[in-house]
């Protein structure tokens, strides 16, 4: 079986060579070599056109600094009785229309002392291309050998007994892209010990206190529509933390939604963001066929970038959602009358206005029903350990009992 590599080169690859080579290779946890290689990973991206701001923020979330906060906390899950040891081999399977998401789940896996093979989409992208290519320059110093040995990530088609093979050598399979994706690969048994992370799809929305954005003042507001550009539409709206709503807290939340998105609208222009044709469309039939469902107040086009949709109540709320610069807004009275309303599928809750104990009260008022992160406004696509109710850090790590 036959797959094409990527990195650290470019040229075809024997499928059960390829797995036995890494099978071989784990490392300690937080190795200085793999600080010092990450470190210069970080650098190299943060030298990526500045067209490309999703490879910018991947460099700066992988800096030392923020890596050496990881190694602290992983060191405080460890005891006297408890070791940590990597799992072994983790097969990724990353989606196809957030371009470096990979990227965060193979490195947190690599620190904690795993081999990795990633399978990237056949689909490429200028982001995919670029992070590809300083990945591949860095691993070919000399210095960082041993860690190129530790990685492979590969393009193939649909070829069921590559996957199949890839899943009962893998330690771990961890399946990004959705519901469709999970259940595809879940018809691949994993070998006995082998475990899986899944995460399928997703819905997130934001919710602002409409009086504490109305006090703020204009460049503030400015501030806050840059964010929520930043939140929303660096992957049009199809990452799993990109917000499809947007609720208002409080009695002047239409005034405060009307101008949120004025302003929003402006940021939008301002950075020369434009939706594809076909997408467009998309958006302008989806739009057209919500209102005649019967559940919107108001549709406002603002551009071909922007349209917003008004629900009359989120009562029976459907999550289906072509993305592309479409949002539905709500307005409510208290933060509390959301939990009736949130599922499972929910996962990040971007906020602004809202006090932290009516926040922590909101999600023990959920009882675990839904929401896995709530950000401020402009971090919703900031990767940390925790994603999906899962600790990243735990999970790629086996505990070893010594007493």
């Amino acid at each position: 079986m036959i797959v094409q590599g990527v990195v650290p080169s470019r040229q075809e690859l024997e499928l059960e060579p390829l797995l036995d080579r890494l099978g071989q290779v784990r490392f300690k946890p937080f190795d200085p070599l793999l600080i010092d290689f990450v470190d210069a990973l970080s650098k190299a991206l943060m030298t990526a056109p500045r067209e490309y701001p999703e490879i910018i923020a991947l460099g700066y979330w992988s800096r030392r600094a923020s890596i050496l906060v990881y190694q602290r906390e992983l060191a405080s899950l460890a005891s006297e009785r408890v070791m940590l040891m990597p799992r072994g081999l983790a097969f990724h399977v990353p989606p196809a229309n957030v371009d470096t998401i990979f990227m965060y789940s193979w490195l947190l896996s690599l620190l904690v002392g795993n081999a990795n093979l990633i399978r990237l989409s056949t689909r490429e992208s200028p982001q995919v291309e670029i992070v590809c290519a300083k990945l591949a320059a860095v691993l070919s110093e000399a210095r960082f050998a041993p860690i190129a040995e530790a990685v492979a990530i590969v393009r193939y088609g649909h070829d069921d007994s590559i996957t199949s093979t890839l899943s009962s050598r893998c330690d771990l399979r961890v399946v990004w892209g959705g519901d469709t994706t999970v259940a595809a690969l879940r018809a691949f048994p994993l070998h006995p010990t082998a475990r899986e992370l899944s995460f399928g799809d997703k819905f997130s929305f934001s919710v602002l206190g409409a009086q504490a954005y109305l006090d703020a003042d204009a460049a503030q507001q400015r501030q806050l529509a840059e964010r929520f550009f930043n939140d929303a539409m660096w992957f049009d709206q199809a990452g799993c933390s990109s917000p499809r709503l947007a609720v208002f807290v409080g009695e002047r939340g239409t005034q405060a939604s009307l101008r949120f998105f004025a302003t929003f609208e402006q940021v939008i222009e301002a950075k020369h963001h434009k939706v594809d044709d076909g997408h467009a469309m998309a958006k302008l039939v989806f739009s057209f066929q919500a209102a005649l469902d019967g559940r919107i107040r108001e549709q406002q086009r603002l551009s071909s970038e922007l349209s917003t949709l008004t629900v009359t109540t989120l009562e029976g709320f459907s999550r289906d959602h072509p993305g592309a610069g479409l949002f539905f807004v709500a307005h409510i009275a208290q933060l509390r009358e959301l939990v009736p309303f949130v599922t499972k599928r929910d996962q990040t809750l971007g906020h602004f206005g809202i006090a932290r104990e009516e926040l922590a009260a909101f999600v023990n008022a959920l009882q675990g029903r839904g929401v896995d992160r709530l950000v401020p406004l402009g971090q919703a696509l900031t990767f940390n350990r925790y994603w999906d109710g899962y600790d990243l850090l735990q999970e790629f790590t086996r505990k070893v009992y010594l007493e």
